[in-house]
């Protein structure tokens, strides 16, 4: 009965009463339609209103906690009464008033009918996470090296800072390990690989379960602690280890006189956060596009999901979830992106003058991207639930809450794109030339 409260609209109650009838007919979707339409209550055949199952969920989830209130009314005053099913599952034997609010199991409370959507949201943030993990290979029991000293030492170039991204480690041989051996070995300087967790397998896992703002602290402390980054280095974070060096920036700049980052690469990092699954966005050359019904009730789902305490505190990916949707729920539960983004009503100056001390700042986007939601992140563009705002015509740039206006007059920021390439695809080559030697080499 409690599942019943899920929707207004009794999505998967009806599901379920119509699973015999989807069995036996030939055209199972008509048969659907036909069930909704028959059991939902009168609003729900508003003219307005599209009889697809996914836009009928993500409807009815958005203005569920507000529905309650009049259903509880509804059975204060006697308008609603229980239900009793028969002896098959379709049989359901109703007696309301056609103006009444939608039917609900009675005895269940407002706060059971919160814990059940929760539950729902919890799980759907999740399956989010299994759905990156079952793509990672599995990690070893050692961690390998994190630290890279060249065998010819540059007098020209900084020392390099490291943090990798979701589901990689800080040293495998087959990703960041490799990178770090090609800039030491091209530039004849020391790296340094950031590593969140005491092996290989724990630097996996807290790339997705952990706090992002002890990771951040960790990492300052790593910094200060490691003598060859002492008189400055430069940085390159790739995908969400973007957006973690930048908090390393605006926290703990200079901290004690030294350990200044001069130069900061972000490849394809979530500035301006996510909101939705990878392949669920839409495209950024086209203001009219919009996420599809099914993309609409994902978002809505997960949307609940990150922002519960516990996940929002331990699960590194709902730390940087943006709902454009609910951002005043984004401002008030978020831990980690409105503060390093300076959001929230209480501004902190130091972010904006440790951020505008950069000598470069570069911000890497992918052509083909269709992980990070919204692509337009990786440059600062930010997806107000209707379209893609440039960052320029953001309060975040205007007012310059994080000295991106400075830089950027400065000609201090660059906006560039890797080409024909998918989130995190590209060539040793390419590295090279268009990193590297662009912007590594040479203090």
């Amino acid at each position: 009965r409690a599942v019943c409260m899920f929707s207004r609209a009794h999505f998967f109650r009806l599901l379920h009463l119509s699973r015999e009838t989807n069995r036996r007919s030939r055209r199972p979707r008509l048969r659907l339609h036909q069930n909704l339409l028959r059991r939902c209550p009168r609003s729900c055949t508003a003219d307005n209103w599209q009889p697809s199952p996914a836009s009928l969920f993500h409807d009815h989830l958005i203005d569920h906690l507000d529905a309650q209130k009049s259903i509880e009314d509804s059975f204060e005053s006697g308008q609603l009464h229980s239900f009793t099913g028969g002896s098959q599952p379709d049989t359901l034997a109703m007696e309301r008033d056609p103006e009444a609010a939608p039917l609900i199991a009675p005895g269940v409370t407002k706060r059971q009918s919160h814990l059940v959507v929760k539950c729902f949201a919890g799980l759907a943030v999740l399956l989010l996470v299994l759905y990156f993990a079952m793509w990672l290979p599995a990690g070893k029991a050692d961690i390998p090296d994190r630290h890279r000293r060249p065998s010819h030492k540059s007098n020209t170039s900084l020392p390099v800072v490291l943090w990798h991204g979701m589901g990689d480690s800080c040293c495998a041989s087959y990703s960041i390990g490799y990178v770090a051996d090609l800039i030491s070995d091209h530039l004849g300087v020391y790296v340094h690989s950031i590593a969140t967790g005491g092996n290989t397998a724990q630097d996996v896992s807290s790339s997705f379960w952990g706090n992002v703002n002890d990771q951040v602290a960790s990492v300052c402390d790593d910094i200060r602690n490691t003598p060859e980054l002492q008189d400055g280095y430069n940085a390159v974070g790739f995908s969400q280890g973007g957006q973690f060096l930048r908090a390393v920036v605006e926290r703990c700049q200079g901290d004690e006189g030294g350990w200044r980052m001069h130069t900061l690469v972000t490849m394809g990092a979530q500035h301006q956060g996510v909101y939705n699954l990878p392949n669920c966005g839409t495209d950024d050359d086209d203001p009219k596009d919009q996420p599809t019904s099914a993309c609409l009730a994902v978002q809505a789902v997960v949307a609940r999901g990150a922002y519960l305490p516990y996940l929002r505190d331990h699960l590194v990916q709902a730390q940087y979830f943006k709902d454009p949707y609910r951002l005043d729920a984004y401002l008030a539960n978020n831990p980690f992106l409105p503060d390093i983004n300076n959001e929230l009503e209480s501004k902190n100056a130091a972010y904006a003058s440790n951020l505008a001390s950069l000598e470069r700042l570069v911000l890497y986007r992918f052509q083909k991207e269709y992980t990070v939601v919204p692509r337009g992140s990786e440059w600062f563009d930010f997806f107000d639930g209707t379209m893609l705002v440039n960052v320029s015509d953001t309060a975040l740039y205007k007012e310059d809450w994080i000295g991106l206006r400075t830089l950027d007059e400065a000609g201090k920021l660059v906006r560039a794109e890797v080409p024909d390439a998918r989130h995190m695809q590209f060539t040793a080559e390419w590295f090279q030339t268009n990193v590297i030697e662009r912007y590594l080499k040479d203090k």
